[in-house]
């Protein structure tokens, strides 16, 4: 009878679930749900200050490149020359600058950003684009690989693809362009292909009706330089 007794009181207890360790573990659980929740909101805050219309309050705004600091820049190809600049070519416009190194070489972010493209696009090949902040977008063509997905937050300087000749292209390049509400403009305007530097200027973009104007004006008095 104790026997009997004593193995149903053990019974009782492994079938009990014992208050401090299962109680403990939902507010883990909570708080890992927290977390997550967190990390996901700002990512949408990042992304929604990426792609905020730059023209949503006036009808002009300007971008000063002076300002910014090493790291928040890279030149997309280094190394690079350009084989073809921005304009009319052929009786035909192209629309961004060609700039060639070596098959597969690296591709870098311009400037921190999400992507917002990433993917095949007709005669561009393996393509992608990104918004960044400044209300600048940045594309990048030919890519024998892209390395980057839509939604993803890049740096400036990261890899994002790999120079190839997908599309319609006769050798191996990057074919880089810079727009401004969907439209391109020449990416001499902000970068020296020369040097493989940024332009210490200050662009203005001016909205007139479905046309943008750009103003450019060197800007030396650059924050905290």
């Amino acid at each position: 009878m104790k026997l009997h007794f004593l193995l149903a009181l053990g019974l009782m207890f492994a079938a009990t679930p014992q208050g401090g360790g299962t109680r403990a573990a939902a507010p883990a659980a909570s708080h890992q749900a927290d977390g997550r929740q967190a990390t996901a909101g700002k990512q949408a805050t990042r992304q929604d200050a990426y792609t905020a219309n730059p023209f949503a309050k006036a009808n002009k705004f300007s971008v000063n490149f002076a300002d910014l600091n090493p790291g928040e820049w890279c030149y997309p190809l280094p190394e690079a020359k350009v084989i073809s600049r921005y304009g009319k070519r052929g009786g035909r416009m192209h629309t961004g600058v060609d700039l060639k190194t070596k098959p597969n070489d690296k591709i870098l972010a311009a400037f921190d950003g999400v992507v917002t493209f990433s993917q095949r696009y007709s005669a561009y090949g393996n393509y992608i684009k990104i918004r960044h902040a400044n209300g600048i977008e940045t594309c990048y063509s030919h890519n024998s690989k892209n390395l980057v997905k839509k939604g993803d937050i890049v740096k400036a300087g990261q890899v994002i693809a790999l120079t190839g000749r997908t599309g319609r292209a006769t050798t191996e390049h990057l074919h880089f362009e810079c727009r401004i509400n969907g439209r391109t403009f020449d990416p001499g305007r902000v970068f020296d292909h020369a040097n493989h530097s940024i332009r210490l200027d200050q662009l203005t973009f001016t909205k007139h009706g479905s046309g943008i104007s750009i103003k450019a004006e060197k800007n030396y008095m650059a924050k905290g330089k």
